[in-house]
């Protein structure tokens, strides 16, 4: 048995040390015309030891095989179409805002938060300058408080679409 799957087994080595000699001896034979007849019993006899030293190859398939299994694999899809869902399923999903996305978004919901009521606080402030009681400041921070909380549930609900 071979070592290696290319390198030639027993059999093979002793056929082509028999061709050898062969041709060792129709070298110094006198010429004779090749026949038809010859050529072919060398061709059989050669295909014959060829077969048998790499045993019997499977035939190639045509074109028509092929398809037909790419059909019968892929659900009857052509190989441009399976090609084309290879390719879409293999290809990285990116996210519309990228790897900071996440980051992004918490920002903007504690923004949304935080921002209505310091802002309508601050209005109050400037509308109480004259007064003695926070009456605006407090109202307002509050109505800011519910605007943020509303907004802040609005975006959510669209980021989770």
């Amino acid at each position: 048995m071979p070592e290696s799957p290319y390198e030639p087994s027993d059999n093979l080595k002793r056929e082509i040390e028999e061709l050898e000699r062969h041709l060792d001896a129709a070298a110094e034979a006198p010429e004779e015309p090749m026949t038809e007849e010859r050529l072919e019993e060398i061709e059989a006899h050669l295909e014959e030891n060829l077969k048998a030293a790499m045993g019997e190859l499977p035939d190639v398939p045509t074109d028509e095989e092929i398809e037909r299994r790419i059909k019968e694999a892929t659900g009857g899809k052509t190989i441009q179409e399976a090609r084309e869902d290879f390719e879409k399923a293999t290809q990285p999903k990116q996210e519309s805002g990228g790897i900071y996305s996440g980051t992004a978004n918490g920002l903007q919901l504690a923004y949304m938060l935080l921002a209505p009521p310091i802002a309508l606080f601050l209005v109050g402030k400037l509308m109480d300058s004259g007064r003695t009681e926070p009456f605006w400041s407090t109202w307002l921070a509050l109505a800011g408080v519910i605007i943020g909380l509303v907004a802040m549930v609005w975006r959510v609900n669209n980021l989770n679409k």
